[in-house]
């Protein structure tokens, strides 16, 4: 993995959404290799997975024969 060239330190917050709806937010942390750090259980508010000043990220499943999740970035107007 790439990640060993970097001598910073970085942390990736990660969600996970499950098929019934129900998701679990964490972080994966470097230095050395990528860890996980805890994992919480979240229910997202309708198709809202994330949401920030400047934008939302909306995820619904959708049907293509195999799990699939569809994503939508809505920006904000300042």
């Amino acid at each position: 993995m790439w990640l060993h060239r970097y001598e910073i330190g970085l942390v990736l917050d990660v969600r996970e959404i499950g098929m019934d709806g129900i998701g679990r937010a964490g972080a994966l942390f470097k230095p050395y290799r990528l860890r996980t750090r805890g994992y919480a259980p979240f229910e997202p508010t309708g198709d809202i997975l994330h949401e920030e000043a400047t934008f939302r990220l909306r995820g619904r499943f959708v049907d293509h024969d195999v799990p699939c999740l569809s994503f939508l970035i809505e920006e904000r107007r300042g």
